[in-house]
């Protein structure tokens, strides 16, 4: 019924088209932050390997596209389903290329079938890691191990297999050292593998994925209040790449600065991921506006940067910026912008926590490649110059029509 022209997203790592199909429905886990357990109550039903088969063999014909998505809360739930389904694409020979999202554990227990799913098209899979840190996952009960997901890279490294990783940013426990872990921690794991064009959000290997959301109906939402502070004022905040959310743990973090100088590219990534997990919208703007905000996210992220003493909290450095100057700034919104300062340059070590300044594991700056660099040095310089030129120093921001709907 629909014109499939008009739905051009790419397959993960290997690009061209994708459709999404689902085989199954429901997730017996319980994570907090999921809203799975509220929509299916644990409960999983799955279609027939063959009437999957059969949607697979439609649209190849229909469409012309041979590659799918499955949206399946946990794919890899059950090795008879899969094994059943591998062997009726092969029968077929439907020559399709297809991935899906499951847990580290279940890829460990299925292990001795990857070679058969490899040969059936699936060209990896997406595992959520979330955190670095298992407070974290004790959080909002994720019950996985960081062993389990460095075996289950492992497994479809050798299986000829692209593995991919979501995360998440500012998740119950963590903090900015856990920042720095996570970095680690994902460097490890997908170190060999190429970086994959179509699954990286950002073009430089800092890894901010989906910002932790307390989705109405989740056990999370429930908790949010005692947790953190919950940052969401309508619908369209409860989004993954919106900041509707900290943690305490954060918010009582207190930053310092194990470098006094920032760099051209530290202020980039800042302002990227800043664009990316709390003003999104920002990106319909016209190009003045953008120089207009770019700047004044600038001057955010020197008072920020100044005001980092080693004795006060995130939040408390916060609140005395914005009551010196508020930039036209909500408290809130300052607020997203200093904590998403705070998770960047924590990830590559230009930032820590207090807690760790005189022991002796120390970290330091993580140098980071970035694609295009002399573009955005270009660009984020150019927006500095003619915000001092024209005293530039308040954001002006609403939000369009475009990103709403």
């Amino acid at each position: 019924m629909l014109d499939l022209r008009h739905y051009t997203t790419n397959l993960h790592v290997i690009g061209s088209r994708r459709v999404p199909i689902i085989g199954s429905r429901g997730c017996p886990y319980n994570c907090s932050y999921c809203v799975s357990p509220k929509l299916w109550h644990r409960k999983v039903r799955w279609r027939s390997p063959s009437n999957i088969a059969d949607e697979m063999e439609y649209v190849i014909k229909t469409t012309g596209i041979n590659q799918f998505h499955f949206w399946d809360d946990n794919l890899f739930l059950r090795k008879d389903h899969l094994v059943a389904l591998a062997e009726e694409i092969l029968k077929r020979d439907l020559q399709v290329k297809w991935l899906g999202l499951t847990r580290a554990s279940h890829i460990v227990m299925q292990k001795d079938i990857l070679p058969l799913l490899s040969r059936a098209g699936l060209i990896g899979m997406e595992i959520g890691i979330e955190s670095a840190n298992p407070d974290a996952y004790n959080i909002v009960g994720k019950n996985e191990t960081l062993d389990n997901l460095i075996e289950a890279c492992e497994l479809q490294k050798s299986n000829g297999m692209f593995p991919m990783y979501t995360y998440m940013s500012y998740l119950p426990g963590d903090t900015i050292r856990d920042a720095y872990k996570q970095a680690q921690f994902m460097d490890r794991l997908l170190k060999g593998l190429p970086r994959y064009k179509y699954f990286h959000h950002l073009p430089f290997d800092i890894y901010i994925g989906q910002c932790c959301t307390p989705h109405v109906g989740t056990k999370l939402h429930d908790e949010a209040p005692s947790l953190g502070m919950p940052l969401g004022r309508d619908e369209e905040d409860f989004h993954h790449s919106s900041t509707c959310f900290l943690p305490q743990s954060l918010l009582n973090d207190i930053p310092i600065k194990n470098e006094y100088r920032l760099l051209t590219d530290d202020r980039v990534f800042c302002v990227i991921v800043s664009y990316g997990t709390i003003a999104d919208y920002l990106r319909y703007d016209p190009p003045f506006l953008k120089v207009k905000n770019v700047s004044a996210l600038n001057v955010l992220l020197d008072r920020y940067c100044n005001a980092i003493d080693g004795k006060k909290n995130l939040l408390e450095i916060v609140k005395s910026l914005h009551n010196e100057d508020h930039q036209c700034l909500a408290f809130n919104d300052m607020l997203k912008f200093c904590a998403a300062f705070t998770i960047t340059l924590g990830q590559y070590g230009v930032l820590d926590s207090a807690y760790y300044q005189d022991k002796d594991n120390k970290i330091s700056r993580k140098k980071i490649h970035c694609s295009k660099s002399l573009i955005y040095r270009t660009a984020l310089t150019t927006s500095r110059i003619i915000g001092k030129l024209l005293g530039l120093k308040d954001f002006s921001f609403t939000r369009h029509l475009s990103y709403e709907t």
